[in-house]
């Protein structure tokens, strides 16, 4: 019997959970440990209030108010939202759930792992509708995963992430894992935050099963206080099309659990 996707998301998960190394004990924000860093990245992470602090390598990342949609004409349906993510090895994973014309469950998981993308869409999480892989699929998830990584921090630190600030507000970032390499650009606002990722290199899957790369943005328009930290809160992604914005994913993240340990 094929395993329910919200089945498949845990024992995904606890792979994860298990492989992860031990935190080291001198594996802390430090400004020496960041000295290498962008500025504009070193300033972020001073005000996120990082600093002295473990170094974040895993969290559960809690949503809630979370609307997407599948076509550029259809309305944003609401649904449930939940994610993990690992830095060594970098990894993304997302169970997502939503009632279909208020009856039928359809799930969805989307994940980076591995080295390889893959989303999979099915009613009541066992009738597939999606079983989407293949290079586009890992090219979009690893660029997912890198426009998110200010969320856990320990990815800033990683080797496979190497940055080319080009001015003080912007600066280009390459992730490169397992062979497969993705650009993207990180801008921040006037007050060192985080305000936007952007990328031409994301593809968009079209009606008929072909990939187009297209113009993709992530933003970030509220932070949140929790306990001494500042992080992001409010996200939307949205592909730039030629007829306008489509704005398919919105939601707010209210809490992010780091696990500093394996």
């Amino acid at each position: 019997m094929p395993l329910l996707l919200k089945t498949r998301y845990h024992h995904e998960r606890q792979t994860e959970l298990l492989r992860q190394p031990p935190l080291n004990s001198c594996d802390y924000l430090t400004p020496q440990a960041i000295a290498h860093l962008p500025k504009a990245i070193q300033h972020h992470l001073q005000l996120s209030g990082f600093m002295n602090h473990p170094l974040p390598m895993q969290a559960d990342i809690r949503w809630k108010n979370v609307y997407f949609k599948r076509t550029f004409k259809s309305a944003l349906k609401k649904m449930d939202c939940t994610q993990y993510n690992a830095v060594t090895p970098p990894c993304r994973l997302a169970y997502m759930r939503i009632k279909y014309k208020g009856c039928a469950l359809i799930q969805g998981r989307d994940k980076y792992q591995d080295g390889r993308g893959n989303m999979r869409i099915a009613i009541g999480g066992i009738v597939p509708i999606v079983n989407a892989s293949g290079d586009e699929m890992t090219s979009s998830a690893l660029l997912t995963l890198l426009a998110e990584a200010f969320l856990v921090p320990g990815y800033l630190l990683q080797p496979y992430i190497t940055w080319n600030p080009i001015s003080e507000q912007t600066i280009r970032a390459t992730i490169t894992h397992q062979g497969v390499s993705a650009t993207g650009t990180f801008h921040f606002n006037n007050n060192g935050q985080l305000s936007h990722f952007d990328t031409n290199e994301r593809w968009m899957a079209m009606p008929d099963g072909s990939y187009r790369q297209t113009p993709w943005r992530a933003e970030i328009n509220e932070y949140f206080a929790q306990e001494k930290l500042c992080l992001p809160g409010n996200m939307r992604a949205i592909w730039q099309l030629p007829e306008g914005d489509y704005e398919y994913f919105r939601g707010d993240i209210f809490g992010i659990d780091y696990h500093n340990h394996g």
